[in-house]
């Protein structure tokens, strides 16, 4: 049996109800490892309605991201998103808590799940899912997303592949995120009355949206900042 990645969350809520949700991924792919369910009819890609054309290459019926929508929606229904919770995420490495409202733990869930679930856009990701770094502000996300992405590119220039410096490339991949991301809240929305699960997307569009605006700007002054004794 291949190894696997366990993110193990606890969310205690202020009445003395306990939720837990474990994530288990393969530590060498970083898919979602989880037990076959049914899905319901909307989960199919033509229903679903992602018109995002790589994923018409890859020759499944149902929609990875709305697996995820349905197994969000599944857990945290009927769940008021500003309801405060004390969250507590548990590694093998560390053990992180945080007390925040549920709409935030939900975030921090959901960017794991989607990241791992198979979807071609977002598998771009796994990198941050591996050194993942829960309730993270929108710097440190920032920095993450950057270093990330360079390390790609460097990566792909020593493997003789297209690389690019530009952030072009970064830029089309937030779009596409932010078109799913949307498109995924609107399904929630359709379907489910409860709007935690609806608002954790809404943080995770608010960052993906902020990273873009960073894009356009073309602007890295914070963060080059940091790197003043490498510019010397």
């Amino acid at each position: 049996m291949d190894e696997l990645i366990n993110y193990h969350y606890k969310l205690e809520f202020s009445d003395g109800k306990e939720m837990i949700f474990d994530i288990n991924l393969n530590k060498k792919t970083l898919d979602i490892v989880e037990e076959e369910t049914e899905l319901p009819e909307w989960t199919l890609r033509e229903r679903f309605g992602c018109i995002n054309s790589t994923c018409s290459l890859l020759g499944t019926e149902t929609c990875h991201i709305a697996k995820v929508v349905h197994n969000v929606i599944q857990n945290f229904k009927n769940i008021v998103s500003t309801e405060p919770v004390n969250a507590t995420l548990t590694t093998d490495e560390r053990l992180i808590n945080k007390n925040c409202s549920i709409q935030t733990a939900v975030a921090s869930i959901t960017g794991i799940l989607m990241a791992t679930c198979g979807c071609p856009v977002f598998s771009k990701l796994k990198p941050m899912v591996r050194f993942h770094l829960p309730f993270a502000s929108l710097e440190e996300t920032e920095f993450r997303v950057f270093s990330m992405y360079f390390l790609a590119q460097y990566l792909r220039s020593r493997n003789n592949l297209n690389h690019d410096q530009s952030l072009q490339s970064l830029k089309q991949l937030y779009d596409e995120i932010q078109e799913i991301n949307m498109l995924a809240a609107r399904k929630i929305q359709e379907l489910e009355r409860s709007d935690a699960s609806i608002n954790g997307l809404v943080i995770l569009y608010s960052f993906g949206q902020m990273v873009s605006f960073e894009l356009e700007k073309n602007d890295l002054s914070e963060l080059e900042n940091l790197f003043k004794d490498w510019l010397k």
